[in-house]
C-alpha cells in the first residue's frame, strides 16, 4: 500500500513519461545485444554463470529457476528472455559472488515474470507486460514493466546503486 514504501511516488506524470521512455530505451537495448548461450529450461540447480549474454529462443520460449542461480565474477549480465520468467516458490535465488553486482544483471522479459513465494531475486527485471513477486519474496534490484503492472505481496526490494 502507499502507506508501506519510501521515495517519491510519480504516477501519470512528466517523471512517470520519462521513466516509462527510459525504460523502453534499456528494453530495447537489453533485447538488441547480439550472440549469447541459449540456456535450458531451467536454470537453477547449482547452475554458475559468468558475465555475459544468455538467452531463450522460440523453440524454448520460457526461463525457470528452480533451485540456485549463482551468477559469479565482476561484469554485466543480460538474460534475453522471449516469453516468461518464472522462479519456484520457496527453494529459489539468485546468488551474487566473485564480484557480480545486482545493479549489472539485466532481464529482459518478452512477456511476464513470476517470482515465487519467498524467492531471493537478484537484478532489474524489464518485462514487456506484467511482473508479480509471490509473498515474502525478496528482490535485490528493480521491477520494471512496461505495460502492465508491478504486483508487490509483503515484498522487500532493495534498489542498488546506478553505476
Amino acid at each position: 500500500t502507499p502507506s508501506n514504501y519510501s521515495g517519491t511516488l510519480d504516477a501519470g506524470n512528466a517523471a512517470a513519461q520519462t521513466a516509462q521512455g527510459d525504460l523502453t530505451v534499456a528494453y530495447d537495448y537489453a533485447a538488441a545485444v547480439a550472440g549469447g548461450a541459449v540456456l535450458p529450461a531451467d536454470i537453477g540447480g547449482g547452475t554458475v554463470l559468468a558475465p555475459g549474454v544468455y538467452k531463450t529462443t522460440s523453440a524454448q520460449p520460457s526461463l525457470g529457476i528452480t533451485g540456485t542461480l549463482t551468477l559469479s565474477g565482476n561484469g554485466i549480465y543480460i538474460f534475453q528472455i522471449v516469453s516468461t520468467l518464472t522462479t519456484a516458490a520457496t527453494n529459489s535465488q539468485v546468488n551474487l559472488t566473485g564480484g557480480a553486482t545486482a545493479q549489472d544483471v539485466f532481464w529482459q522479459v518478452g512477456s511476464s515474470a513470476t517470482l515465487g513465494t519467498s524467492t531471493t531475486f537478484a537484478g532489474t527485471i524489464m518485462a514487456q507486460a506484467s511482473i508479480s513477486l509471490g509473498t515474502g519474496a525478496t528482490l535485490n534490484g528493480r521491477a520494471l514493466a512496461r505495460t502492465g503492472a508491478v504486483t508487490l505481496l509483503s515484498n522487500q526490494v532493495v534498489v542498488p546503486p546506478c553505476p
